[in-house]
């Protein structure tokens, strides 16, 4: 039932955005006061930084497009659905904040990132490249070019670059996330884990740290400790979405055809909150309604 953990598990690697990341992004396009002045827009913000994604989707949709605050409502938009993996709605709010503002570089940059996760990498490289040229020193589109490189397999130029990134903000949890995957898809997994471990030691009380280990460790299929490691960024932040999409996928994969009942409820309990969060994928939602429908019939869930 469950033979495409590996590609779903090296997809979503490009797409957390922790609440803690996520909005420093937001606050370079939206000044205090302009939130202050508009309530969904100020709702949208504080959603936001909750980590309540859905809440900040709903707050935002509220600014009208007559608005002065829509580009910026439409910002908030885009990187919440980026989190909750809705790479379509989230291309359609960056386009609409660079209809309205077109030298806006965090709208650009999250824009390649939608196309990046909608499998159309190369026309995101074409617009990083373009953004680069304006803003070279610019460390998110650094990081997102060598996502983007990823993507198309070429591992090579996916770490220089993101290399590249990780030495102009050294304990960026995103670059680092960027640079495990890298790592891990080149199949050099001590350096994943060094900088994963090098992370958690920069940000010792942020989630990234552990869920990179985590990986790691799956890659490694020391599966028990993996499943640990995802226990452990969820202490430090609830909300981290594809952590309890890890946890759903792996528990399911290791219950044994679903004979090790205390891994199928793990399981179910993770796909639970991972879509009550909002998280957004139609396949992995289908799976899990079909394998709770299955459980309930065998009085295996109460």
């Amino acid at each position: 039932m469950f033979r495409a953990r590996t590609r779903m598990r090296t997809r979503m690697r490009t797409r957390t955005r922790t609440a803690l990341v996520a909005a420093t992004l937001v606050l370079m396009l939206v000044s205090p006061v302009a939130a202050d002045e508009v309530p969904g827009l100020e709702g949208a913000l504080k959603a936001f930084s909750e980590g309540n994604w859905k809440a900040a989707v709903e707050a935002a949709s509220s600014v009208l497009p007559e608005d002065e605050a829509y580009a910026k409502a439409q910002y908030v938009i885009g990187e919440a659905q980026l989190v909750l993996g809705d790479a379509e709605a989230a291309e359609k709010a960056f386009r609409q904040v660079l209809e309205l503002s077109a030298e806006a570089v965090p709208a650009q940059v999250g824009l390649a990132r939608a196309l990046v996760a909608r499998d159309q990498a190369q026309e995101a490289l074409e617009l990083l490249a373009a953004t680069l040229q304006k803003a070279p020193k610019d460390v998110d589109a650094l990081r997102v070019t060598g996502e983007a490189h990823l993507a198309l397999g070429d591992t090579k130029k996916a770490i220089a670059a993101l290399k590249k990134a990780s030495q102009a903000a050294k304990s960026d949890p995103l670059i680092a996330r960027s640079l495990v995957a890298a790592y891990l898809h080149a199949e050099n997994d001590a350096q994943a884990e060094k900088t994963a471990r090098k992370i958690t030691k920069a940000l010792p009380k942020h989630p990234m740290g552990p869920f990179l280990l985590g990986l790691v460790l799956e890659h490694r299929h020391e599966d028990a400790d993996a499943i640990e490691a995802y226990d452990q960024a969820l202490a430090r932040d609830e909300n981290f979405l594809d952590a309890h999409k890890n946890l759903a996928i792996l528990c399911h994969t290791m219950s044994n055809s679903y004979r090790n009942v205390e891994r199928i409820k793990k399981s179910m309990h993770h796909y639970e909150r991972y879509f009550a969060l909002g998280g957004h994928d139609p396949k992995l939602e289908q799976t899990y309604r079909t394998t709770r429908g299955f459980l309930e019939s065998q009085g295996m869930l109460r």
